[in-house]
C-alpha cells in the first residue's frame, strides 16, 4: 500500500513536471519502507520461531537491501531470493513508474 501511495504521489508530480528534491520525500519514503520491513520481519520471525540475534531488527532497518534477502533465503531457500528481489522491486517501482509517466508527458507535450 505504501508503494502504491508513493507511486501515485511521484506520478502526480511527474505529470505536473515537478521534479522533487532528493531529500524531500525520499527520506520519508526510505524511513517508512525500512520500518515496515522491520515490523514485517519481526512479526514473521515471532510466529515461525526463527532464532536471530537481538540486533537483527536494527540491521533490517539500516541495511534492508542485504539483510532482507538474507533472511528470506535462510527461511525459504532459493525461493526466498525471489521474494527478496520482489522487496527490492517494491522499493524501486515508484521511481520507475514516475520516470515513465514523466517521459510520456514530455513526449506528448512536444507533439
Amino acid at each position: 500500500m505504501l508503494t502504491a501511495i508513493y507511486t501515485i504521489g511521484l506520478s502526480i508530480l511527474a505529470v505536473q513536471a515537478v521534479i522533487p528534491q532528493p531529500g524531500e520525500s525520499h527520506t520519508l519514503w526510505a524511513i517508512l519502507f525500512g520500518l515496515i520491513l522491520t515490523w514485517w520481519l519481526y512479526t514473521d520471525r515471532g510466529t515461525r520461531e526463527f532464532k536471530l540475534p537481538f540486533e537483527f531488527d536494527y540491521f533490517v532497518f539500516i541495511a534492508w537491501p542485504i539483510v532482507v534477502p538474507y533472511y528470506l533465503y535462510r527461511r525459504l531457500g532459493r525461493r526466498g531470493l525471489l521474494f527478496g528481489l520482489g522487496v527490492w522491486g517494491l522499493y524501486v517501482v515508484p521511481y520507475l513508474i514516475s520516470a515513465f509517466v514523466y517521459a510520456v508527458v514530455q513526449i506528448h507535450a512536444y507533439r
